[in-house]
């Protein structure tokens, strides 16, 4: 098998391919093992066996009408005399072959079991903000290249895991914690709102508490306490949590749309579009990034946002590509 699918879980994509949950991608790549792989051509017909003996039994079976075809047969031939059988060795091999092929069914059943109940399902935002209720009611706000990743069923707790920026409000279940996996932190709630920022490409995590209450765990298993009001960043490279109560008044303008600015440099200004609209802007002139604005920007298209500031200063926009270019002076 090619080394770029030595990660790939291949009972999980069979399974994900037989519950018709594989994107076009996905299906290429498990036509390409099972093409250069007889082993695991073998092992994929014979979970689709099992599948499809699965699929089956689910059809309803009428006792009745059995017992009625069974009991004619006994009632017609009663007068039959029973003789006693004894087992050929041909049939004790039958058997034993049959006991086999249950064996294989009752584990690959259990399988499938298993993974439709409790397989991992993926949300990923890429040019939009997507809002999401889980099961159990919590809903959670993704930000822009952002993903969450949860079961399909929660069990005995309510693990996800996070990537990227989020906002979450979780339902109160006092048996099962809610728990949000990050890249270096562990975040344990019970009935709260909060907000959540964590990139492998940055060097730290953010946690904002909006309502209630969340613990945070370390990677050395310490734990902190947040309240509403609350913001704590963890250094990734330093290894520590710092506290406070200083938060940024457009950490969710991402998802309200509200963009509040007071004496703020336009280079700041220019980021928080940036991050809030999902453009990308580039300051062609040092000038320019030292001009301050106070303003707010309620439920504005970003091209109108774009205007208040280019009609309140002396520059221009160019496009270049997927980037918008600034130009000019204050």
């Amino acid at each position: 098998m090619s080394d770029n699918y030595q990660h790939i879980d291949f009972e999980i994509l069979a399974g994900k391919y037989l519950a018709d949950e594989l994107s076009p991608e996905e299906i290429d790549m498990l036509e390409n093992i099972v093409r250069e792989n007889k082993d695991k051509k073998r092992r994929f017909f014979e979970i689709k066996k099992n599948w499809n003996l699965i699929e089956s039994s689910r059809h309803s079976f009428n006792k009745e009408e059995a017992w009625k075809k069974i009991s004619s047969k006994i009632d017609s031939n009663s007068e039959t005399k029973i003789k006693p059988i004894y087992p050929s060795k041909s049939f004790s091999k039958r058997v034993w072959h049959v006991a086999a092929a249950l064996l294989i069914l009752i584990v690959s059943s259990y399988f499938i079991f298993n993974f439709l109940h409790y397989r991992q399902k993926t949300i990923i935002a890429k040019n939009e903000i997507i809002e999401h209720t889980l099961q159990d009611g919590s809903v959670v706000n993704l930000s822009y290249n952002s993903s969450l990743k949860y079961p399909a069923n929660f069990k005995n707790e309510r693990r996800v895991s996070i990537a990227g920026e989020a906002f979450f409000k979780v339902e109160k279940d006092q048996e099962k914690p809610f728990i949000v996996e990050t890249q270096n932190l562990e975040i344990h709630v019970l009935g709260t709102s909060f907000y959540v920022y964590s990139d492998e490409g940055k060097q730290f995590t953010e946690v904002v508490v909006y309502s209630g209450e969340v613990a945070i765990i370390t990677p050395d298993k310490k734990k902190t306490v947040l309240s509403a009001g609350d913001r704590a960043v963890y250094s990734n490279e330093e290894k520590r949590i710092e506290i406070n109560e200083q938060i940024d008044p457009n950490i969710l303008s991402w998802k309200t749309k509200v963009l509040i600015f007071e004496n703020t440099k336009l280079e700041e200004v220019f980021k928080v579009i940036e991050n809030s609209y999902n453009i990308k802007i580039r300051i062609r002139d040092e000038d320019i990034r030292d001009c301050l604005i106070t303003a707010t920007f309620k439920d504005m298209a970003v091209e109108d946002v774009l205007t208040v500031i280019q009609e309140t200063f002396n520059i221009k926009y160019a496009r270049s590509d997927d980037t918008i270019l600034v130009i000019g002076d204050c």
